[in-house]
This record gives C-alpha cells, structure tokens and sequence, in this order.
C-alpha cells in the first residue's frame, strides 16, 4: 500500500485526544481538539479507553495529522498492523533519516515500518535476499548504503534479529 508525503502534514507531540476507534492496544484513531481525525500510537494508548473518552497524555508517543480526513482509518489500520517493536524502530530510523538527509519523517514512517516487518517476516520463514544490484548501489549511492548499514544494527540492537549484511542496500 503505497503512501505519500502529502497524506501527512506533521506530527506532533501530544495534547488532547477523545477516541474514536480503538484499533489495538497501541494504535487509535482520535480527534483533536477541532475535531479532525488523528491516528495516535504509543504503548497502551488504546487499552481501557472507550470510544467518547479522553486518551490519557503520557501514552500517546506520536500524533499523525493527516491532511486527508478519509484516509485516518486505512492508515490507522496499516499501523495497527505492524508490531509494536517494529514501529518503534522504524520511528528511531526515519528520525535519524530526518536529521541526515534533512527529509520529512513522517513520510517514511509508514513505508518503511512495513517494509521492516516484511523483511523480519521473511527473515523467520528463512526466506533468503537477492540484491542483483548491490555494487551499484553502493557505489552510486554511498551515503545511502551507509544509512542502511545504520539501520540494520538499529534493527539488530531493538529487535534482536540479524538481518543478512546484503538486507541494507533496499533499506
């Protein structure tokens, strides 16, 4: 499912936020204070809270304001579907991404969250990697292949797993 920068205008640090729909234990979708869906994660920030009620401040880690009110659903859906864990270090990534190549986070949030836990996924059933174009790459794009390389003791460091070495030129 292919997401674009323009479905986000930011995100933001909490205020508050009524549920709307409660789409795990640690994804929701929310209204704000003008009465526009937001998708809200954090751990917890869905358990115990019922529709109509406020979500508690200190469990919302990030607040996605969304430029398209249609779209709130699917991409809460798409959040909620991706691991905790995941989500988290992905996050750490796009925020180091942000300061490197001075891009905007949250565009890559999303995309590269699902990409992770497709890699893990594959990574489990030991499926293996093809990288036909990894010299290239590297060669091409050295900083970018550097990042990737980040990335993967990121992923090595949270998540326990040992992504092939070839696993940072898509990345």
């Amino acid at each position: 499912m292919p997401y674009s920068a323009r479905m986000f205008s930011k995100w933001s640090s909490s205020m508050g936020y009524t549920l709307k729909r409660r789409c795990n234990n640690n994804v929701a979708e929310a209204l704000d204070e003008y009465g526009r869906s937001v998708v809200v994660t954090g751990r917890g920030v869905g358990f115990g809270v019922k529709s109509g009620e406020e979500i508690a401040p200190e469990r919302i880690q990030l607040t996605y304001v969304l430029e398209s009110q249609q779209r709130a659903g699917e991409i809460a859906d798409a959040l909620a579907a991706i691991p905790a864990d995941v989500l988290a270090a992905a996050r750490k990534i796009v925020i180091a991404a942000q300061d490197r190549f001075n891009m905007n986070p949250i565009s890559m949030l999303l995309p590269l969250a699902e990409h992770l836990d497709f890699a893990l996924r594959r990574v489990a059933a030991g499926d293996t990697f093809d990288a036909p174009l990894a010299f290239e790459i590297e060669q091409l794009y050295p900083e970018e292949h550097k990042f990737g390389c980040f990335a993967v003791k990121v992923i090595r460091a949270d998540l326990g797993v040992d992504l092939p070495a070839r696993r940072e030129r898509p990345i």
